[in-house]
């Protein structure tokens, strides 16, 4: 229950007390026991968080960070993105996927920008994720590090 009331105080911390306003809707974040660390937008809209990422995260900043590159793909509608991708015969899905990626770091930082939450632990946020879960990253489909942070 104490992650749960971190994320939510960390999520308002982002988007202020309305939701709707801010953002245009209001996204369910969802916690899901889970011992792998992984972070996904979903429709609905929803966010879901696993304790394994949580666990890994050092501090709300970096919490911030995920919770904001979550949105970032909710506003910009990635989930309808990758099924047009996905369906629209010029086999662009990877090409997607990794746009998808960046745009939504640049949306998080801009939502990070003017919360209480630092975006300088961006990067090293994005280094502890690049391991993935154990062995199953797939690191040819999302954008490198450096290309990320650069």
């Amino acid at each position: 229950r104490r992650m749960e009331r971190t994320v939510e105080g960390v999520f308002r911390g982002i988007v202020g007390d309305d939701a709707r306003t801010f953002l245009g809707f209001v996204p369910a974040v969802e916690v899901r026991e889970a011992p792998m660390p992984f972070a996904y937008a979903a429709t609905g809209p929803r966010v879901v968080l696993s304790t394994g990422l949580l666990r890994r995260l050092g501090n709300d900043d970096e919490l911030a960070f995920v919770l904001a590159h979550e949105l970032g793909h909710l506003l910009l509608h990635h989930e309808e993105r990758f099924e047009r991708a996905a369906f629209d015969g010029t086999n662009r899905s990877l090409e997607v996927l990794i746009q998808s990626e960046l745009d939504a770091d640049r949306v998080a930082l801009r939502l990070l920008d003017g919360s209480p939450f630092s975006a300088d632990s961006a990067p090293l946020v994005l280094a502890k994720l690049a391991g993935g879960a154990r062995g199953r990253f797939r690191p040819e489909l999302f954008p490198s590090l450096a290309r990320r942070i650069g």
